[in-house]
């Protein structure tokens, strides 16, 4: 019954929400996947990975949610036990297990499994990884995109030395709720009305966009370059414990952190220890 206290109904994502309303509720939940429902049944999951692919081919005027929910998700009983959602998570890679108890009732967060880690003093030595490309402080935005579609972690360098790191999944994010996504999405601009319409217009300039953030309206700023991307570095020894990187995770929404001594540790790593 352990599954019970990580369950969550909220945000939800609606069979006939346009992606405009998608994105928002991304950007504040800081979730890159979230269920769609349909009164109280499950459609599937909608991605910000699948979304990033899919704006650069499709007129989005009329395209909801329900047209792109993808079925591959991860389903389980309320009863399952956590090292089965950790090798569901494991196997395909989701952020979010949907969990039924007749009918859907919520979902549990990937990251939130890191909760039972908190108190492991075991070092990170064993769960570091060495798979992983690297990408200068100093360079173009654009080439942060490119690599993204490898699917591989970015560590990113500062002076030739690791300085924080980024996971596909936190890239695909960032990518769907800042700047980059947001020329196709504007087509919908009309729509919206009061903060949504202020929250979306990413054209003003960056002391407004700041504003909105303070007060906050808004999540993310479009990153201007990785710098801008990687202003709040995160970096942990080998020598830490697992429960070191756990917090770290669950204090900062992250799903991977850079390694002191060059490498990556990432959540779905950690999830090997309740396996």
């Amino acid at each position: 019954m352990e599954i019970l206290s990580l369950i969550q109904s909220d945000p939800l994502v609606y069979k006939n929400d346009s992606l405009i309303r998608v994105r928002n509720l991304m950007n504040r939940s800081l979730l890159p996947e979230l269920p769609v429902v349909s009164e109280d049944d499950l459609i599937g999951t909608i991605t910000s990975k699948n979304l990033v692919n899919i704006l650069p081919k499709v007129k989005i005027e009329n395209l909801l949610a329900s047209h792109i929910a993808e079925k591959d998700y991860i389903k389980s009983d309320v009863n399952s036990e956590l090292s089965y959602l950790a090798k569901e998570f494991l196997s395909k890679k989701r952020f979010i297990a949907c969990i039924f108890k007749e009918k859907f009732i919520g979902y549990v967060q990937r990251r939130r499994l890191l909760s039972f880690l908190l108190d492991s003093n075991e070092e990170i030595k064993n769960y570091v990884s060495k798979d992983f490309v690297t990408v200068d402080l100093e360079e173009s935005i654009k080439k942060i995109i490119k690599l993204v579609k490898n699917e591989v972690p970015i560590l990113i360098l500062k002076d030739g030395q690791p300085f924080t790191a980024f996971s596909p999944e936190e890239l695909y994010f960032i990518i769907f709720v800042s700047n980059y996504a947001v020329r196709k999405i504007e087509r919908d601009f009309e729509t919206l009305r009061g903060d949504e319409r202020k929250i979306l217009k990413m054209r003003i300039n960056q002391a407004k966009l700041r504003k909105l953030k303070e007060e906050g309206k808004i999540v993310h700023l479009p990153p201007l370059t990785v710098a801008d991307m990687a202003k709040n570095n995160f970096l942990i020894s080998e020598t830490q414990t697992v429960g070191d990187a756990a917090k770290i995770m669950l204090n900062f929404n992250k799903n991977i952190i850079a390694v002191k001594e060059g490498g990556v540790i990432s959540d779905l790593s950690l999830l090997k220890a309740l396996v």
